[in-house]
């Protein structure tokens, strides 16, 4: 399988000169993605001890915890990456680290036997000799590269060539159900940890209840917060009885939207007064708002309140008992762990298949995480009753499970930077 991938490599390469040059310098799309791509600088000096590779935002989220880590500890490490929605927060992180981290943009279009040409070697790139890849990158150019292999957040969904995880010295996956999957052909050091929840709770642990005070007057199992909600949701708001409790101050609810684009915001308010033909009140709390005059207004006239702060909604899930996770309406439900660490009983759509988070939670507590098919029955199969002592600590120990198995991969990866 390893000659396979270097043969692809090769034709890959190949193909630069009569195919990958020639379109990057007519097709603006083509050159638009060049340009990116020939951003790249290679420091000689530069010597780093693992390399990392990411294909979104999310996959950087999920590597974070150990780039965090072994940044923290002095170590010098590579990042690549194939797309543009990760440059922001790449260069961010390099600005942090100016002497630790390098970064790099997958060389796709540019890939080429040589730094030449205007094409890149990416094999002279990268330094470190151990790379680390996220979920399915399984590009050629990176298969082929005379590194020691590992992949975190594995998931054997939809993939059937057993082979290609051959190639990797260890596997990380992102569940249980994974990992038993990957035992029936993959004999190589196995793992299973969501990295994210290290990170989740962390931030957990800081948590500062800044709006508490705005729901002091109901217990929290009879709070309900829609996350990374989008526009097209609202329609959860159209049950009569769900109305009727809202404005009889039996429940609360908030919403944090996903985008915060001002267009976004619009179209929910919006949305939200069609549904409920404008009977009930939604208030907008942002930076801007005096909030004590805004829970004075709340307690006039009861209604949804609608909160815009920035990078808030893991800790702010810690005030609530239930939660709806917006998304699964759409093309993919967003983050379901943050919620269930914090304590909530688990509401989303039904386009969970990409979600390893979900089935995470289907691990370890099924009867907390529900698939609601159509928003307008949410509130039929809503269920208020406090959750349990016993589910909590099972929670807690996961969080406790899930740092002693982060300090095992992290000797495993110290381990093979060190063979």
């Amino acid at each position: 399988m390893k000659f396979g991938q270097i043969l692809l490599n090769f034709l890959w390469a190949l193909l630069y000169i009569p195919l990958g040059l020639p379109i990057s310098l007519l097709i603006p799309w083509a050159r638009r993605r060049a340009n990116f791509e020939r951003q790249n600088f290679k420091d000689p000096l530069f010597k780093a001890q693992i390399a990392f590779e990411v294909s979104s935002e999310g996959e950087l989220e999920q590597v974070f915890p150990l780039l965090e880590y072994f940044l923290k500890q002095g170590e010098k490490l590579e990042l690549i990456y194939s797309s543009e929605s990760v440059e922001s927060k790449a260069q961010s992180l390099a600005q942090n680290y100016p002497k630790n981290l390098r970064i790099f943009r997958l060389p796709l279009i540019t890939h080429f036997f040589v730094n030449s040409l205007g094409g890149q070697s990416l094999k002279s790139l990268i330094s470190a000799p151990v790379l680390i890849l996220c979920r399915y990158d399984f590009y050629p150019q990176l298969l082929s590269l005379p590194k020691k292999l590992g992949l975190v957040s594995a998931s054997a969904k939809g993939k059937k060539k057993a082979c290609i995880y051959k190639l990797f010295d260890f596997i990380v996956c992102a569940s249980p159900e994974e990992k038993l999957s990957f035992k029936k052909f993959y004999k190589g050091e196995l793992f299973e940890l969501d990295f994210r929840i290290q990170r989740i709770g962390d931030r957990l642990e800081k948590s500062q209840e800044i709006l508490a005070p705005f729901f002091k007057e109901l217990p929290i199992q009879r709070r309900i917060i829609m996350g990374s909600c989008w526009p097209n949701e609202m329609e959860l708001f159209s049950h009569p009885k769900l109305q009727a409790d809202i404005l009889a101050k039996e429940i609360q609810m908030v919403l944090a939207p996903h985008s915060l684009k001002k267009e976004s915001i619009a179209e929910i308010i919006s949305s939200f007064k069609v549904e409920t033909n404008g009977k009930i009140p939604i208030y907008h709390l942002d930076e801007s708002v005096d909030a004590l005059k805004l829970m004075a207004e709340m307690n006039r006239s009861p209604g949804v309140l609608l909160v815009t702060f920035k990078g808030i909604l893991c800790e702010l899930y810690t005030l609530f008992g239930t939660s709806f996770v917006g998304g699964g309406h759409g093309r993919s439900i967003h983050s379901v762990l943050e919620p269930y660490l914090a304590g909530n009983r688990v509401y989303c759509g039904p386009k969970t298949y990409r979600s390893t988070e979900f089935d995470f939670i289907m691990s370890h507590s099924p009867n907390y995480i529900h698939v609601v098919r159509s928003l307008g029955e949410f509130y039929d199969i809503y269920n208020n009753k406090p959750i349990g002592s016993d589910e909590m600590k099972k929670r807690e120990q996961i969080l406790t499970s899930s740092r002693k198995k982060f300090d095992q991969i992290i000797s495993l990866i110290v381990g093979k930077v060190n063979e």
